[in-house]
């Protein structure tokens, strides 16, 4: 009687398992693929999908690197200890919990180390003890992570350097930044010195004067959607390269600028962009009912609009785009994450930089929202951090991207900024 009741509780134990790995597979596929074919008014389920595109790989990798903790350090030592399997286990996730949560950059970007030697002992494994029912989220929870990082997880050498190299950088500057953030973000920028910046958030009636002070020895060319007489922040292009044309936005709905830029003798467009926020900012609803649900109704309604928004700038801009026949870059701050339908309509006809030769999850933004709301707790040194990839380098089929990287140690924004070294293809 006793083992028909251990059978009957490994049975249901099993089901749940099972249960559990098909809902988290079905989430890694909405969140990262589906999402974005939603309907127009499922803005509110578009937007928690950004946010969590970065994060929802968090369980996989806790279970891979608790399997690489089980498997390599404590199999033996548990031999000689006489720890119980239970216990094992228990050691084995708690370490990959702190350090998945410690860590988090370093345990995405080494977790190929651990997946690829475990990866085929594991499934063999499973494959044994396992129905079919268990086995298959498993692998499509493997399919469709790696398929959606892809060259993210795993490290980027790139080529040797030439001298027709181009090196770029997009950084939204904080529009609103103090004096001693501004110059924090101008020493990045000095620090790292590329060819090309593009700024968001440029403050016309501040910033003038500190860039051209600290900038203007770098960067002799400039071009600007604002003037010093604008009161609304708006995009910035420095270059090393003489500038020879530029546009910019004639249509209060989108901010952007573009400039043609002599590389070398090469024409290169540089287009510098920044599309309309959209997410649960309980700052926009202040002046709703106060009411729970009156509010949730009001917010839904509210982010639906500037969803709408956003694309219909997203799209604008693409269409404008197709006019310039000379290799393009486009830089920026989309305000979406690679799982967005914005992002997927540039991904279409040009590259992202990060997501071919960057490594890592490229988390651009979070960390200060993140303090702003946990500002008094004492858990924030070890919680805030960058969560999202919102600003973003794509590149015309004109050019191979080298490298690509975010600046981690930035300062001086709520944004971190994203570096790529591109080269025109022959």
């Amino acid at each position: 009687m006793q083992n028909g009741h251990t059978s009957s509780y490994k049975g249901w134990g099993t089901a749940s398992v099972s249960i559990i790995l098909w809902f988290y597979a079905g989430a890694l596929l909405f969140v990262w693929f589906f999402a974005r074919l939603t309907p127009e008014d499922a803005a509110i389920l578009r937007i928690l999908a950004s946010f969590l595109s970065n994060l929802v790989w968090i369980p996989f990798g806790i279970v891979i690197w608790a399997s690489a903790v089980k498997w390599l350090v404590l199999s033996k030592a548990a031999n000689i200890l006489k720890v119980t399997v239970l216990i094992k286990s228990i050691i084995a996730v708690s370490a990959a919990v702190l350090f998945v949560i410690f860590f988090p950059n370093t345990a995405f970007r080494f977790l190929f180390l651990p997946l690829a030697f475990f990866s085929l002992s594991t499934m063999k494994h499973l494959i044994n003890r396992l129905n079919l029912f268990s086995v298959t989220p498993i692998f499509i929870i493997i399919v469709v992570t790696t398929g959606y990082y892809g060259w993210q997880m795993v490290p980027s050498f790139g080529s040797q350097g030439e001298e027709t190299d181009i090196k770029i950088m997009t950084y939204n500057i904080l529009g609103n930044a103090g004096t001693l953030n501004r110059l924090k973000a101008i020493e990045t920028i000095r620090r790292e010195q590329p060819d090309v910046v593009c700024c968001t958030e440029y403050n016309p009636r501040s910033d003038p004067a500190i860039f051209a002070q600290k900038l203007t020895d770098l960067y002799p060319y400039s071009a600007s959607n604002r003037d010093k007489n604008s009161w609304r922040t708006g995009e910035l292009i420095l270059s090393r390269y003489p500038i020879t044309f530029k546009r910019s936005s004639e249509f209060d709905f989108i901010d952007f600028v573009i400039a043609e830029v002599n590389a070398e003798g090469k024409k290169i467009n540089i287009v510098n962009v920044h599309l309309t926020r959209a997410g649960p900012d309980i700052e926009d609803v202040n002046g709703f009912s106060p009411a729970a649900g009156k509010k949730i109704f009001n917010l839904s309604v509210f982010e639906r609009a500037k969803d709408e928004k956003k694309f219909r700038q997203a799209k604008f801009l693409n269409d404008y785009m197709e006019q310039l026949r000379d290799p393009t870059i486009i830089c920026g701050d989309f305000n979406d994450t690679p799982n967005s339908r914005v992002y997927n309509l540039f991904a279409k006809h040009y590259n992202n930089a990060y997501s071919m030769k960057g490594w890592g999850t490229g988390d651009t933004f979070g960390e200060s929202s993140i303090k702003e709301v946990m500002r008094n707790l004492p858990v924030q040194s070890v919680i805030a951090r960058d969560f999202i990839r919102i600003d973003h380098i794509f590149t015309s089929r004109h050019f191979d991207v080298v490298s690509s990287r975010i600046v981690n140690d930035a300062a001086g924004s709520d944004h971190k900024p994203v570096i790529a070294v591109v080269r025109l293809n022959k």
